[in-house]
Formats: structure tokens, sequence, C-alpha cells
């Protein structure tokens, strides 16, 4: 027989980046999406049961939207057995609804501990989640229901991270799970809706806000609208400009789904110049460059505004 499994749903779950609210609700949805995408694939492995281990839900409250996501995407495949390990409140406020799907399957240690059609068995243990088939001569164990490894060893994929730490230390997709009298073996496959990347792009003290703009494009190509991306920018720029983060922040966003931009630039900055110059603004230069307290970065944002400042101008970025 064939089990699907996919770990930490976390149906609401809130995104750990600093996404605006409209962003934050395209999100939920795109992840929404790919969890009816799920049980369609389910569904299409041809498979006798899919079970969901890990956490359910990724908030304490589960509102009745929330609930209606859960019930419609899994009324839809009637014939296909759906498991779910929840928590005791979980429990209780799903079977309150009265309008559970048939098919929907709540295994918990506090209430229903396990659950059976004959061919499979699935029961809550003490350290995880226990598997019997009636093709095999012994069960196994997945050995923590709220967090990583099944098979002592195996990594079981998540769902979907919920941000660029979570992408950095999981696998995600989901594991098919194939029974017979030799024991079972196990198939990860999928992978993560959004895709969240780290790039670097080095500016030049001549480059202008388009040569930036292209330079970051260079490192998109294999983006898409579901990626995450944090930019951060190095090199030089010319004396008394800075790089305009947000234009390029926007720029990226016609592009990607989320994105930050970090300027990690230095001032091209010529002191034999400064040496024997006694303006104001040659004073004000020489001591930001004197002030070991400032960044790099810091610096450089100091001595563009006050120098544009002291001559009169806006200090502008590129």
């Amino acid at each position: 027989m064939k089990l699907f499994l996919c770990n930490n749903l976390r149906l609401g779950v809130s995104c750990a980046e600093n996404l605006s609210i409209p962003l934050s609700h395209e999100w939920t949805e795109k992840r929404n999406d790919k969890f009816r995408e799920l049980l369609d694939t389910a569904d299409r492995e041809g498979v006798q049961c899919c079970v969901f281990t890990g956490k359910l839900f990724g908030t304490p409250h589960v509102p009745e939207s929330l609930a209606d996501v859960l019930f419609d995407a899994v009324r839809i495949h009637e014939d296909l057995p759906v498991v779910a390990y929840v928590s005791e409140p979980e429990y209780r406020r799903l079977t309150a609804r009265g309008d559970m799907p048939a098919n929907l399957h709540l295994i918990t240690q506090e209430k229903e501990a396990v659950y059976t059609d004959g061919a499979a068995e699935i029961a809550a243990a003490e350290d995880g989640i226990l598997f019997r088939a009636s093709d095999m001569p012994e069960a196994f164990l997945i050995r923590d229901v709220a967090g990583a490894f099944f098979d002592g060893a195996k990594r079981l994929p998540g769902f979907e991270p919920a941000g660029f730490e979570e992408a950095a230390d999981g696998t995600y997709g989901y594991t098919v799970i194939t029974t017979g009298s030799g024991g079972y073996t196990a198939e990860p496959a999928g992978g993560a809706r959004f895709t969240y990347k780290d790039a670097v792009i080095v500016n030049d003290p001549e480059d202008t806000a388009e040569d930036l703009a292209e330079k970051a494009d260079s490192v998109l190509a294999d983006a898409d609208k579901n990626t995450f991306l944090r930019l951060t920018v190095r090199g030089t720029t010319a004396f008394g400009t800075l790089i305009d983060s947000e234009a390029l922040k926007n720029h990226l966003l016609k592009t990607v789904f989320y994105a930050e931009v970090y300027d990690n630039t230095s001032m091209e900055v010529d002191r034999s110049a400064l040496e024997n110059d006694i303006s104001l603004q040659s004073e004000f230069v020489r001591l930001a460059l004197r002030d070991e307290s400032l960044s790099e970065t810091e610096r450089s944002r100091l001595i563009s505004c006050g120098w544009n400042a002291l001559n009169g101008k806006e200090g502008a970025g590129k």
C-alpha cells in the first residue's frame, strides 16, 4: 500500500518577514492553494491514505475561515482518507463544527488515538505516530510529530517555510511511503512554493541607478513571482552620492514577491584632496572620517547628506 505524508502544514501561520497587509493576504492564499494542490497530488499518486503530521494549524486560535479552508479542500477528495494529528483544543474546535468531512480523521493523545481502515492503522504514540500496514510484518514510527525526523534519521519534508530562517534549515514537499513484505520505502518529492534567496551585487563608483538595476537583474535569472529576495549591495559609491535602496527595491518587486535591499557600500573619498582645504565642507568630511563610532555605511550617508547640505544641494541617492 502507499501512504502520503507531509509535516507541519501550519495553516494560517503568519509570515516571518515584514510583509504589507495586502502581500500577507496574498502569501496566505498562495499557501492555501498549495494545500489544495497537495491533496490533488495525493489523489493522483493513488495512495490509500494521506497523513498530516506535526502542526496542522499555525495559529493558536482557529477561525471559521481557516476551518473552512481545511474542510473544503478535504471534502473534494471524498474517497481519500485524510488523517491529521491535532492538539486537544484543535480536536474540540473542529469536531464542534458539525460539518467535518466524513473522510477527515483526527487523532490526538487525549481523544481519538487510532485510525484504521483494515489495511492500515495509524495510532498516536507517546513520542510520535505509529503506522501499521497489513502488507508488512512490523510497524514503523514517526518519532517526533512536532518536528523533523522519522525512521531514526531521515528528514520528513515540511509543507512550506514561513521565512528565510526556516527555508535555510529544512526540506519541503511531501513523502510517499510504499509498504510491502520487505518493509517500506520512503520517497520524498515536491518542494516549496516560495523560494528564499540571498544575493550580493557590487557597486562601482561610476555606476548609475540603471547600471545597478542591471546588476540586480543579473542575479534574478532563476527568480519568479514567488521569490523572497534579500539583496546586499557592496562596493564603493562616488563621493557625495548614495545608493537609492528604495528605488532599487521597487525595481526588484517587478520580478519577485518580496525584496529587501541592504546598502553595505562605502564612499570613495580622496583624502589627499581634503588635507589642505580649509572650507567648512572639507572640515566636516575630515571629522566624519575620524569618527570611529560610525560604520562605513553610516559614515557614507553622513558625509553625503552633510556635504550636499553645505553645498546647497539635496542629499539624494543615485
